[in-house]
């Protein structure tokens, strides 16, 4: 009987410790896995701006295309762009902190108009080298860069 308390008591302080821990975790307010922005300017402004933005942060253009590309005939037009984009020197030096690195490339924003209002997306490069836990991938400042690039193209 004794040992049935002691096991009940035991159970009791570990509920108790996760969920001190959870709340201690909470704490923190989690990040958006993807950033969403509003262009102030139309679907083509938005897609030259951010193309001179990624250009003036000494990124390289890989390629553009629509998101739907090669899936529907070409008689129709997308109001959708994905923009790739690298800048190789920054890239080399992350591979070789991580080479998990690699999954996010190549960096790509997307650009879509919905309803009137146009829309430009990203992962949040914050929240991957996050789920990566190597804090040295984090003193790259990615996310700050690829922030200063969508900021740049919509203002």
């Amino acid at each position: 009987m004794r040992n049935r308390w002691w096991i009940l008591l035991l159970c009791g302080l570990l509920a108790v410790a996760a969920q001190s821990a959870e709340v201690q975790q909470n704490d923190k307010a989690p990040l958006p896995a993807v950033l969403v922005m509003e262009s102030p300017f139309n679907f083509e402004e938005t897609v030259s701006n951010l193309r001179d933005a990624i250009g003036n942060n000494n990124f390289r253009m890989i390629r553009e295309q629509a998101w739907d590309d090669g899936l529907k005939s070409s008689a129709t037009s997308s109001r959708d762009a994905i923009l790739y984009f690298c800048n190789f020197e920054m890239v080399n030096r992350a591979i070789k902190l991580d080479r998990r690195f690699g999954q996010l490339l190549p960096f790509h924003i997307t650009v879509t108009e919905q309803d009137n209002h146009v829309l430009v997306m990203a992962i949040n490069p914050e929240v991957l080298t996050e789920v990566m836990g190597n804090p040295q991938l984090g003193s790259m400042r990615i996310a700050s860069r690829y922030r200063q690039i969508i900021d740049e193209g919509l203002f």
